[in-house]
């Protein structure tokens, strides 16, 4: 009997809460561009709606309909994460376009705000057998950079940014800014050299 109770306010609960799901799928389906099924994100939230029925306790203090927003959303993520086939990391990288740019725009000539190009910065690196090969081989190790350090270069480089503009930018001191461009320079030494 109490198992059969328990069974009745988890259905009422689901049922008076579906527009959850039909909110959180309209959401991402507008967020994606239309780039993915509304009926897969529907049916996956629902698996997050029932999921969150059976987990809820109202004894946290948290309303159903804020708990169940949030495991909605997640499922729908985690399936469309099973789903897809490119590595999370490369499609982040993708999605951030710096690796792109940076194959578009930095090259070994492009100099820093003192006039000193980055091919002297790395000096010691064999030459490429090409400038198109350098480039390349460039752009795969600014991809290889974290994010923070891969737009410092960037804005070193490319965009002739001073420490401190940058540093303004990041809201770190032209110190710090100096520091993190020190060891991308010497990520990108190895990298190029090895």
């Amino acid at each position: 009997m109490v198992a059969s109770a328990f069974i009745r306010e988890r259905n009422r609960l689901i049922e008076r809460h579906l527009h959850v799901v039909q909110i959180v799928a309209k959401e991402f389906y507008v967020r994606l561009h239309g780039h993915v099924d509304l009926d897969t994100l529907m049916s996956d939230g629902y698996l997050g709606l029932l999921a969150a029925a059976g987990r809820f306790s109202a004894s946290k203090g948290v309303r159903f309909s804020t708990y169940a927003k949030h495991r909605v959303r997640g499922a729908m993520l985690d399936a469309r994460r099973d789903r897809d086939w490119v590595p999370r990391l490369q499609r982040e990288r993708e999605k951030s376009g710096e690796c792109s740019r940076g194959a578009q725009v930095l090259s070994l000539a492009s100099t820093d705000g003192s006039g000193i190009p980055l091919s002297d910065r790395l000096a010691g690196v064999p030459a490429a057998a090409s400038p198109d090969d350098a480039r390349d081989a460039l752009a795969d190790m600014l991809c290889g950079l974290p994010a923070r350090a891969r737009r410092i270069m960037m804005m070193r480089y490319a965009d002739d940014l001073t420490m401190r503009e940058i540093g303004e930018v990041f809201g770190i001191s032209p110190s710090r800014v100096s520091q993190i461009h020190a060891g991308a320079l010497l990520q990108l030494r190895r990298g190029m050299s090895g």
